[in-house]
């Protein structure tokens, strides 16, 4: 997507607002919301024992 969106701005569009928005997308994307996949896949592979051994009780308070 970003990559595209730089090529048509390099390439003169009309479009400039729409592209250069793709790009700030792209940039929020990878400093935001991407570096949290480690932190997901860690949890997925840590298992369900410990979120297991709660009881339907231990929700009650």
């Amino acid at each position: 997507m970003a990559k595209v969106a730089q090529d048509k701005l390099e390439a003169g569009t009309t479009e400039s607002a729409f592209y250069e928005a793709k790009i700030k997308t792209a940039q929020f994307y990878i400093q935001r919301m991407l570096p949290r996949a480690k932190g997901h896949a860690a949890c997925i592979q840590n298992g369900v024992d410990s979120m297991m051994a709660l009881d339907s009780e231990h929700f009650v308070f």
